[in-house]
């Protein structure tokens, strides 16, 4: 049962927050702790399903968040301040033999929009709100229903999930903390409006049973939780594609259950995928990085916007260039996305810090691309993506004879030289 517990508070915190928030900056600085950048971001997609069929009755639940995005939004009293915010959607079917209720729940139009404090010093989750709003679709209530709720979560003290330096084979537990839970007012508001609007399908003591819940929540807020510690371990190393690109990643798995994967590159966790099932249920849930401009301290400054030709003839090369420079003057390589994948598709050599360089590609297909290019130095740190250039394919046409302007000049000569001698006879 706490094993399910920490699972399921640790999901939670990853799907609602996308992030593990322990960056690293490089290989030769692992022990030293890292520093955010005002303006750095990661976006996310996730989601879930969960089902249990018991006797007296069925749970499906499917849900999905979208384009989730943290983002170091000012440094204040020593703490990043982080905003959070990303689209969220809810499907459900419930069925209650007891009480003869069978119903869907839909959210839809859903936002969440939050806040994230974490100290700079040793990068412990202090604080953490988040604001929900939406519509709720229930196919017994005669009219949609609109959402809004908040909640607020305070760690006292700050809870630290990962402990660096991470090494293949190292192991050690979440941090000990007492978590204030808290939710407002309008939640409440909710739920009662819901119990009307299902007045005439609960009996009275179901309705009289879920007020007095209701009611008994509200004396106990905030709720103090004393969060499980969790065992963690750093199983290995690999290389993980996302939609955001290959990166080369630690595996942990937490209590042996959930994995997570690690890039020491962009300073967070990239991937997550869980699955469960027991007597409460089935569970699944994933997340991936989708985007960012994350590039950690000592990485290539974002080169220049690729430049070069923007109307191209599919399969003849075009030669494009860029330059950026290193803080340290370290040797730079460059990565080209030529399809707009936001995933590079080919690595130059090393150049000097400062020195433009210049690469060819050639195009197989017609179509619109945007060309962009990122810098990694010697130590395989990577700056973020340049401005894209938009190139796009000329149009052609096939014609059954070769046109030439020799070819008409000749044709209308002959043309006229024939009316004159037609006129003459």
């Amino acid at each position: 049962m706490w094993r399910r517990k920490i699972i399921s508070i640790l999901l939670g915190i990853i799907l609602l927050l996308g992030v593990f928030p322990h960056p690293i900056q490089g290989k030769d600085s692992l022990k030293n702790i890292p520093k955010w950048n005002v303006g750095d971001k990661w976006v996310y997609d996730g989601g879930g399903n969960y089902s249990i069929e018991e006797s007296d009755g069925t749970i499906r639940a499917s849900a999905s968040i979208n384009d989730l995005t943290l983002q170091v939004d000012e440094i204040r009293d020593e703490d990043y301040i982080l905003t959070l915010t990303g689209d969220i959607h809810l499907d459900a079917y419930v069925k209650i033999e007891s009480i003869s209720l069978e119903t869907t729940i839909n959210f839809n139009m859903g936002k969440i929009e939050g806040m994230l404090r974490i100290s700079e010093n040793n990068l412990e989750i202090e604080k953490f709100m988040l604001n929900v709003s939406g519509v709720i679709v229930i196919s017994l209530a005669p009219l949609p229903l609109p959402f809004k709720a908040g909640i607020s979560i305070e760690f006292v003290p700050g809870w630290k999930i990962l402990d660096f330096p991470l090494a293949t084979g190292k192991e050690w537990n979440t941090s000990a903390s007492t978590m204030l839970f808290n939710v407002s007012e309008d939640l409440f508001n909710f739920i009662e409006s819901l119990l009307d609007a299902l007045s005439n399908f609960l009996p009275p003591e179901y309705r009289d049973f879920l007020q007095e819940i209701i009611d008994m929540v509200k004396d106990m807020l905030p709720l103090e939780i004393d969060m499980p510690v969790a065992y963690m371990k750093c199983e290995g190393e690999r290389d993980v594609k996302v939609r955001a690109g290959t990166y080369h990643a630690f595996l942990i798995s937490v209590e042996d259950i959930l994995p997570i994967y690690f890039a020491e590159s962009l300073a967070n966790f990239i991937k997550l995928n869980y699955s469960q099932s027991d007597y409460a249920g089935d569970i699944d849930a994933k997340v991936e990085l989708t985007s960012t401009d994350y590039s950690p301290p000592g990485a290539p400054e974002k080169p220049s916007k690729p430049s070069g030709a923007i109307r191209i003839r599919k399969g003849k090369e075009y030669e494009y260039s860029t330059v950026t420079t290193d803080s340290n003057g370290s040797m730079i390589s460059y990565g080209w996305d030529w399809d707009g994948d936001m995933v590079v598709d080919e690595w130059s050599a090393f150049y000097p810090s400062g020195e433009e360089i210049t690469m060819s590609h050639a195009w197989k297909k017609r179509g619109k691309y945007e060309v962009r290019v990122k810098a990694r130095n010697e130590y395989e740190l990577e700056s973020k993506w340049s401005e894209p250039l938009m190139v796009k394919t000329w149009l052609s046409f096939t014609t059954p004879h070769r046109f030439s302007f020799t070819n008409l000049f000749s044709d209308y000569l002959l043309h006229i030289l024939y009316l004159h001698f037609s006129r003459e006879t």
